[in-house]
């Protein structure tokens, strides 16, 4: 049986092609505090598209981010290794964006990208744990913690930026290779 996470990013997941990689974001959306699944994307309404200030915004504003991460994959011609983590990443980036407990903060938080590190830690063994965090450290650019550095770092910062503009359409087919 599926738990929400896969049922909610079932298109998402299967854009990663690493068993291995799938299995781990797979545990990390088990971990998602309740709130992910029903807040609105921006807890001021400000920084993104209207129709993410509804309840399940989150999860619609993750759909978004890793669809133009999946584009910025193919147009960087990514090694499949790569694609697959930046992926991971952008499924998993905004996880704990109000806080690590249950019930969200009525504000986002703006180490939320390093918390999700807190929330997993027990999976620190995971082969690919270190590779998906660093890039979700650094997935809010100069707004958030940690400045991206690579490449997979600065693709997934700009997947979220370009995802959580007020004025651009981003409609998730996948269809398209």
């Amino acid at each position: 049986m599926k738990g929400l996470g896969e049922q909610a990013f079932e298109g998402e997941l299967e854009l990663i092609h690493n068993n291995k990689i799938r299995s781990f974001v797979v545990e990390v959306l088990r971990l998602a505090p309740h709130y992910f699944w029903h807040v609105p994307s921006s807890t001021s309404g400000k920084h993104h598209p209207p129709d993410e200030s509804e309840p399940g915004g989150r999860v619609l504003h993750t759909k978004r981010a890793v669809y133009v991460a999946h584009q910025l994959a193919r147009m960087e011609e990514l090694p499949p290794t790569e694609r697959d983590l930046l992926l991971a990443a952008m499924i998993v980036h905004d996880i704990c964006c109000q806080g690590l407990h249950d019930v969200a903060s009525p504000k986002t938080d703006p180490d939320h990208p390093i918390l999700l590190r807190k929330k997993t830690a027990h999976l620190s063994d995971e082969p690919h744990y270190d590779a998906v965090m660093s890039i979700v450290d650094a997935h809010m650019g100069r707004w958030g913690p940690v400045m991206p550095e690579s490449k997979l770092q600065r693709l997934a910062h700009t997947a979220d930026y370009i995802s959580s503009r007020r004025h651009v359409r981003i409609d998730p087919p996948y269809s398209d290779g």
